[in-house]
C-alpha cells in the first residue's frame, strides 16, 4: 500500500510539475534525438548494473537528497543509495534485466521522464536463481556532462 501511495504521489507531482513548465517548442527531430540519447544512457546504466559495476552505474546519478527510492526505502543521499546497492550485490554472481518497452517522455529540452517495467533475474554465488518483476521511473536532466538521473523510483510488487 505504501509503495502504491508513493507511486501515485510521484506521478501526480510530475503531472503538476510538467503542467507548470512554460511551453517550449521542440521539433519531432529534437524529441527523437533526446529520446535516443536518454535511452542510450539508460542502456549503459543497465549494462553497468548487469556487470555489477556500481561505480559505473552511479556515474549517471546526481548527488542530491532523495535521489533514489527503492521499495519504500528513501535514500537520503547518493552515497547511501550507493552503499545499499553495493552491499546488495555482494552475493550476486549474475544479474540480468528484461524490459517491456521503455516509455520516454520528453518534458523539456533538458528534462525527460522514463517509465519502465520488466523482469530481473539474479543468480547468487551459491547458484540459486530468483526472477522478480519490477517497475521504475526516472527523471533525467541534461548536465554539462550529459544526461544524469535527478530522481529515480524503483519498486518490486509484493508476490
Amino acid at each position: 500500500m505504501k509503495t502504491k501511495y508513493c507511486c501515485v504521489l510521484m506521478s501526480l507531482s510530475l503531472v503538476f510539475l510538467s503542467s507548470c513548465l512554460p511551453s517550449q517548442k521542440l521539433t519531432d527531430t529534437d524529441r527523437s534525438r533526446i529520446k535516443q540519447e536518454v535511452l542510450e544512457v539508460q542502456h549503459q546504466m543497465i549494462r553497468a548494473t548487469e556487470n555489477r559495476d556500481v561505480e559505473a552505474m552511479f556515474s549517471y546519478i546526481l548527488d542530491n537528497e532523495g535521489v533514489i527510492i527503492q521499495n519504500g526505502l528513501f535514500h537520503h543521499s547518493r552515497q547511501h543509495a550507493f552503499n545499499y546497492t553495493k552491499n546488495g550485490l555482494v552475493n550476486i554472481a549474475k544479474l540480468e534485466y528484461q524490459f517491456d518497452p521503455e516509455v520516454i517522455e520528453v518534458l523539456s529540452p533538458d528534462k525527460v521522464l522514463l517509465k519502465a517495467s520488466g523482469m530481473s533475474t539474479a543468480q547468487t554465488n551459491d547458484g540459486r536463481e530468483f526472477t522478480t518483476p519490477f517497475c521504475e521511473t526516472a527523471i533525467f536532466t541534461l548536465t554539462p556532462d550529459g544526461w544524469k538521473i535527478l530522481h529515480a523510483h524503483q519498486s518490486t510488487p509484493v508476490r
